[in-house]
């Protein structure tokens, strides 16, 4: 009777190791040294390829260090690896390059996270509101209509839809959710202003 060929054995991989190596390199990091930081970040990665911590920390390392493409490489396999709160972390990094002048890289990764998670609130709403500062307020009507949908009991969803359909010229779209405001929120004084200045515009019935 002929052997069996043996399985192949299943990667062994070593989280308590990875733990270690990641928060070494953290500390590297901190102190200023950049080199070996990033090979310890990367060692950490090899102990355990299934562990998000370093994927996000190398990812954060690499963003302040300019180098875009590969920061955004670890970043994905963060989230796909299990990051915790995939959603407003996608939306912090997305903000992190808007304040780092870098509008392109912020809307490709708003964009990519609203791939993986279409019927996130937190990342409609955030990118409705960057699409909106950047122009594209159709996508942001859009996007902001998605998260009233979604969360029609969120206040602050309708306040930016409003504020997107009167730039579009719809006021009385921006009326109506400005209402809704109100009803969800009946101590927000800003609205109840934006409310009263709507309710003066030519042609408001």
């Amino acid at each position: 009777e002929t052997a069996k060929p043996a399985s192949p054995a299943a990667p062994r991989f070593d989280r308590a190791e990875a733990r270690r190596l990641n928060n070494l390199a953290s500390s590297l990091a901190a102190a200023g040294n950049r080199s070996q930081a990033e090979q310890v970040f990367r060692q950490a990665i090899a102990a355990d390829p299934t562990y998000a911590a370093p994927h996000y920390n190398l990812a954060t390392f690499l963003r302040k260090e300019g180098r875009f493409d590969e920061a955004d490489a670890e970043f994905w396999r963060a989230v796909d690896t299990g990051i915790a709160d995939p959603e407003m972390t996608i939306v912090r990094s997305a903000l992190d390059y808007r304040e780092r002048g870098q509008t392109q890289r912020a809307a490709q990764m708003f964009s990519e996270g609203l791939k993986r998670f279409p019927r996130s609130v937190p990342l409609l709403l955030n990118a409705g509101v960057f699409f909106g500062e950047q122009g594209q307020l159709k996508l942001a009507r859009d996007l902001l209509t998605k998260a009233v949908e979604l969360a029609p009991d969120n206040p602050k969803a309708h306040r930016n839809l409003a504020v997107a359909l009167e730039a579009l010229g719809d006021t009385a779209g921006a009326l109506k959710h400005l209402e809704m405001v109100l009803q969800l929120d009946p101590g927000d004084q800003a609205a109840q202003a934006e409310l009263s200045r709507l309710r003066r515009s030519p042609g408001v019935q």
